[in-house]
């Protein structure tokens, strides 16, 4: 009989994503074959809500899938430990302390079947950093992450004083950016490097790719439109759209106030308990707050 040899890459559709239709190349290495025996293969528990070696800017709550019963054990140290010591802790409970946790999933039928990830929740800010909203022209809401994983959507929402809606601003060279989200640690990016119109807009780890560095170029009244490095293409609002949560993409330039963006420099400590929206209504306050 001869031997097949199949592989799965990329999102399939669950919980929003959906599996990259554009064409790419992908390369698997350090490979070791062993013949099969004919014993089912354990299928792990997968964990939604962290990632291993992930981050957080905010509170997680941890959601386990596995087909079968399971148990969960939640670990914690603090920078001044050494060791994790197990915590109180009910699955699906949020985790809102600092602190470096293990989270440990195993299978009631056979222990050895378990899924380990290791986070970080630290939700200090650096405040020697300047943090901005970046805001549409067509309807004012402002760009948002939804998530802290990776190819998590960038989508457009009312202001709300979530620190899911703050970014820095990071020099590549002379004429880029990149777009780093305060919650997430993550970059805005086109997915897949497409240069297709319509492509999505994502985050995910800042790998030093074009696709995810931005050039920012000056419009009219200080506002500003931001083209893809990679593909050439603007940030976008589908449509001009003013629905909340919609996921942003990328369009080629038609000059239209769904592709022109402010950038708004704030104040954490007033962004956190919740004051005003910078004014930029007047050319004094557009000098003083607007990049």
């Amino acid at each position: 009989m001869a031997a097949e040899l199949q592989f799965l890459f990329g999102y399939v559709e669950n919980d929003g994503l959906s599996t990259p239709n554009s064409t790419h190349d992908t390369y698997v290495s350090d490979i070791c074959l062993r013949k099969y025996d004919g014993t089912p293969r354990p299928v792990y528990p997968s964990v939604q809500g962290v990632e291993n070696g992930g981050v957080y800017k905010t509170s997680v709550t941890p959601k386990v899938k596995f087909n079968g019963d399971y148990d969960v054990q939640l670990l914690k140290k603090t920078a001044a430990s050494e060791e994790y010591q197990t915590i109180s802790y009910t699955e699906g409970q949020e985790i809102k302390e600092d602190g470096y946790y293990k989270l440990v999933v195993s299978s009631k039928e056979d222990a050895s079947v378990q899924t380990i990830l290791e986070f970080q929740l630290d939700q200090t800010i650096d405040m020697s950093k300047d943090y901005y909203i970046i805001k549409s022209r067509a309807n004012s809401k402002v760009l948002n992450v939804l998530s802290n994983r990776n190819g998590g959507p960038v989508v457009q929402s009312n202001f709300s004083h979530s620190i899911s809606q703050l970014f820095t601003i990071e020099p590549v060279d002379s004429d880029y950016i990149v777009i780093r989200n305060l919650a997430s640690n993550k970059v805005v990016e086109v997915a897949d490097a497409s240069t297709a119109n319509s492509a999505k807009i994502q985050q995910a780890e800042y790998y030093g790719d074009k696709n995810q560095q931005w050039e920012k170029i000056n419009v009219s009244q200080g506002y500003v439109k931001l083209v893809n490095r990679g593909t050439g293409k603007v940030l976008d609002i589908p449509g001009a759209s003013s629905s909340e949560g919609l996921q942003l993409d990328q369009y080629e330039d038609n000059g239209s106030n769904a592709q022109q963006w402010d950038i708004v420099k704030m104040d954490v400590k007033d962004f956190i308990t919740e004051s005003v929206t910078p004014d930029t209504s007047s050319i004094d306050s557009w000098k003083a707050n607007v990049v």
